[in-house]
């Protein structure tokens, strides 16, 4: 399990976006039709959102698709 200080920038932005706007994670599944399991992986870094579901996550969160992806590295992306 990755500590909190290992964990990806973009699991990172994620789960601060989603704290902000003050949604929970089952909250976030059901608004982008995807499970609570789905969001907690990708704000663990376990999962890579698509481009669909970076943009359905940044009209959630109400925050440029930009400020999900800051301080992400490209190889952050590349996993399968």
């Amino acid at each position: 399990m990755r500590s909190r200080s290992t964990r990806p920038q973009l699991g990172k932005n994620l789960r601060e976006a989603r704290r902000a706007s003050g949604l929970s994670q089952a909250s976030v599944g059901r608004i982008i039709n995807a499970t609570d399991q789905y969001v907690s992986d990708l704000e663990r870094g376990r999962s890579v959102p698509s481009l669909r579901f970076l943009a359905l996550l940044s009209f959630t969160y109400d925050v440029p698709v930009a400020r999900l992806l800051a301080g992400v590295r490209a190889a952050e992306l590349m996993k399968g």
